[in-house]
C-alpha cells in the first residue's frame, strides 16, 4: 500500500469522524427545549441585528423587539439549512475520499 493510499484512508477516516461529530451536534441542537433554543437563536439574532441594522444599540427596546421578531424566522431557517448543508458537504467529501473500491457490494457478501 502506497503513501498516497494511506493518506487517503486516514483522510477519509478523519472526515467520517467529522460527519459523526456534526451529526451529534445536530442531535444536541435538536434536543434543546424550545426555551433553550429560543435563547440561543435570540442571542444570534441580536448579534446579526447589531451588524445589519444601523444604530441598533440606540433603538428603544420595543423597536429592538420588532427588529428581532422580523429577523428571527429567517435566521432560524438559515441556521437549520446551514446545519444540514454542512452535513451534506461532509458526507459528500467522506464518500468521495472513501472511494468506490472500499464499498462492500451485495455481490461480495456471502450468506
Amino acid at each position: 500500500m502506497g503513501k498516497k493510499n494511506i493518506l487517503r484512508i486516514v483522510s477519509a477516516g478523519a472526515v467520517w469522524i467529522a460527519v459523526l461529530l456534526w451529526m451529534l451536534f445536530i442531535y444536541s441542537m435538536s434536543a434543546e427545549t424550545s426555551e433553550q433554543s429560543g435563547h440561543t437563536s435570540g442571542e444570534v439574532v441580536d448579534k446579526i441585528a447589531d451588524i445589519i441594522v444601523p444604530g441598533y444599540d440606540e433603538l428603544p427596546e420595543e423597536e429592538k423587539e420588532s427588529v428581532k421578531d422580523k429577523l428571527s424566522l429567517p435566521v432560524r431557517k438559515l441556521a437549520h439549512f446551514t446545519e444540514y448543508a454542512v452535513l451534506g458537504a461532509l458526507l459528500a467529501l467522506a464518500v468521495t475520499l472513501t472511494g468506490r473500491h472500499t464499498v462492500i457490494t451485495t455481490k461480495k457478501i456471502i450468506i
